[in-house]
């Protein structure tokens, strides 16, 4: 009997231990939780960037390093929105993203701004303290709430009245506006179990079903460079009826925006002053309405960015036929260093001109014409045996130039291009003993090859400015 009552008083004892444990580490957790997110909330926001200079900044630098500087900041903000205000974004979406620059900007001002300088690097901050956040907040969704209620009701009105561009341009306004918003969505006065972003959608929806865009042709023909021969030109209708004020943008997958436009008054949208890019035939190139020019002339924003599906998004393909660019090249490349050999296809430009005729669908000048562009191909290469270089680093820098005196108007256009690498340095051991730190010398010819792509990359990078 009495072993049977030690035994309970022991595991009455350790039962009370262990749910004392548990008591307090409860208790710590939510002490440790509080004061973390007091910590989260006081604590000071900041943005840097930072850049390498080899001489007195430039005015050049100096905004590239503010704008990067910025472009931190705002992810730190993203972050502080949600764990303090609950505010999550999905930073995947192209119109939040778009819109969220607006929050950003209004934020700057509030933001201490500083700058140093050490050991050959410029850094610049943005430091904004959470209260300063909190106040901008505040008045941003206020103007933003503000604008959403006035599209919306602007919405309705044109859709009693049946005014289709009104419709098209608030039903936009009303999706931007709520997505803008920081905070619980927003719904339709009066009726809470509508939501403004929804309602806008489904307007917007039945708008663009409605719709129907046709063109004369697919095949854009011409010079790159040059104005299209027969341009093909497009209608857009609603319910049979001509609609203006649609924009469309013009891209090619996987490349730039190549054409814009809106449609006039009688739903037309000409191509006539379309200019062929340097593209080769076969190229395809799609025009889609751009949602994104009601809010941003700038931005290009198609039906899906804005949360719509539609079975027919409303695009019309065009192919390009196109008479091939003739071109010269004058091509040099030296070593500031006598001991680096160049190879002979990167020294005598033979790579340059396979990229010009295989990828960029040139045809090398005949003697008997003037060519369509004048590329002028300047290259220097530096390793560490050259006096500027530290050990074990290679620089290539190449300014290219690109005459084009027959375009309409004539123009060069030209961009530097500059690689740098450093290599690692060696460790040689002897005997297991003696350790020998040996810096590693550049392997000239793969470093070449590297640059080569980078030099290639700038070429197209000139080609699509022109």
């Amino acid at each position: 009997m009495l072993l049977n009552i030690l035994y309970m008083k022991r595991t009455f004892f350790k039962d009370y231990r262990m749910i004392y444990r548990n008591i307090v580490m409860l208790l710590s957790a939510v002490i440790l939780t509080a004061i973390t997110n007091q910590y989260a909330f006081d604590q000071a926001i900041k943005g840097a960037a930072k850049v390498k200079l080899a001489g007195p900044i430039t005015n050049e630098q100096a905004a590239q390093c503010k704008t990067e500087a910025k472009m931190r900041l705002k992810p730190e903000i993203v972050m502080w929105l949600e764990d303090v205000k609950g505010v999550t974004l999905d930073t995947n979406e192209l119109l939040t993203n778009l819109l969220f620059e607006t929050f950003l900007d209004s934020c700057v001002p509030h933001a201490k701004e500083s700058s140093e300088f050490k050991e050959r690097y410029w850094t610049y901050s943005y430091t904004i303290l959470p209260e300063a956040i909190n106040a901008a907040l505040k008045t941003y969704n206020e103007r933003i709430e503000l604008l959403a209620v006035h599209s919306w009701e602007r919405l309705e009105n044109a859709i009693s009245q049946q005014n289709f561009e009104e419709i098209y341009y608030q039903s936009v306004a009303v999706i931007a506006y709520a997505t803008a918003y920081l905070g619980p969505c927003l719904s339709v006065q009066g009726d809470q179990n509508r939501l403004l972003i929804d309602e806008a959608r489904k307007t917007l929806k039945n708008f663009l079903e409605r719709m129907h865009i046709t063109a004369s042709g697919q095949l854009i023909e011409g010079k790159p460079g040059h104005l299209a021969t027969t341009p093909p030109r497009l209608k857009v209708t609603i319910d049979g009826k001509p609609f203006a004020g649609l924009g469309l943008t013009g891209y090619i997958p996987g490349g730039l925006d190549v054409f814009n436009g809106v449609a006039d008054n009688n739903g037309t949208v000409s191509l006539d002053n379309f200019m062929i890019p340097f593209v080769h035939t076969g190229t395809l190139m799609y025009l889609s309405p751009n949602l994104g020019r009601v809010i941003n002339n700038n931005w290009r924003l198609g039906i899906k960015d804005f949360g719509i599906s539609m079975r027919n998004d409303l695009s019309q393909p065009f192919f390009f036929k196109v008479k091939k660019p003739s071109y010269s090249l004058n091509f040099t490349a030296v070593a500031t260093d006598p001991t680096d050999t160049i190879p002979k296809d990167i020294a005598n430009g033979n790579l340059i001109k396979k990229y010009l005729t295989d990828s960029c669908f040139f045809v090398p000048v005949s003697v008997s014409s003037n060519p369509d562009l004048n590329i002028t191909i300047n290259c220097t290469v530096s390793s560490a045996g050259s006096s500027e270089m530290e050990s074990g680093a290679a620089r290539f820098k190449a300014v290219v130039s690109i005459q084009a005196p027959y375009l309409t108007p004539p123009r060069t256009e030209g961009e530097t291009i500059l690689y740098e690498k450093q290599y690692d340095r060696i460790l040689v051991y002897y005997n297991s003993k003696k350790k020998i730190e040996r810096i590693s010398s550049v392997p000239i010819g793969s470093f070449l090859w590297e640059a080569n792509v980078k030099l290639k990359q700038g070429i197209r990078t000139i080609l699509n400015r022109m």
